[in-house]
């Protein structure tokens, strides 16, 4: 984003937001990926991994059948090659001081897909030091490890709360109503959720 895309931005919402994957490998990957060439690093992928696709198996659930009908669980291995050069673009060349704008975060501290530690670092007040407020939301509780929110994994009870927070933080701050801690934390309280 260009600083006048980043200045039109009243509000924004983070779902599961990702900088860097979950795997203690990933740093060396990284620079790996970084280093080498890409079909050696794909060859290094498919070793490290066994195989040439990447794949895994979710327990069945009451949404089964829209999980396999609109997901796949199955990958080609030298995908997360694609994934690693997002991250490091984001890790290297998004200034996060660009962002003015308040921040609600929906977030697994227990996620294995992505680290919870990277997006914390990323997201720190110290990172993003214009933003007027950074809100977060627990999402340890969700059925989703990763996908936190949706349909597919998730009650509706549970996507209701979550839209209902969202709003009222968009709300707030498009009303330019601001930061009110006391009525965030009434609201938490009301939901499933932890802050």
């Amino acid at each position: 984003m260009q600083d006048d895309e980043f200045a039109r931005v009243s509000a924004a919402i983070f779902v599961s937001p990702a900088y860097a994957l979950a795997s203690p490998a990933y740093p060396v990957v990284k620079w790996t990926w970084r280093l080498l060439p890409p079909q050696f690093v794909s060859s290094l992928l498919h070793a490290a991994m066994g195989s040439s696709t990447y794949e895994w198996h979710e327990p069945e659930g009451p949404l089964q059948y829209e999980r396999n009908e609109f997901w796949t669980s199955s990958y080609p291995t030298s995908a997360l090659i694609n994934i690693i050069s997002l991250y490091w673009q984001v890790e290297h060349s998004v200034d996060f001081r660009n962002i003015s704008a308040p921040l609600l975060v929906f977030a697994n501290p227990g996620d294995l897909t992505v680290s919870y530690d990277a997006m914390l670092t990323s997201l720190r007040k110290r990172s993003v030091p214009n933003a007027p407020c950074i809100e977060w939301v627990d999402m340890s509780h969700a059925t989703g490890n990763h996908s936190v929110l949706g349909d597919i994994w998730n009650s509706d009870a549970h996507n209701d709360t979550a839209i209902s927070i969202a709003l009222s933080f968009v709300t707030r701050w498009l009303d330019g109503g601001g930061y009110d801690g006391d009525a965030v934390r009434a609201q938490f309280k009301r939901a499933p959720f932890r802050v």
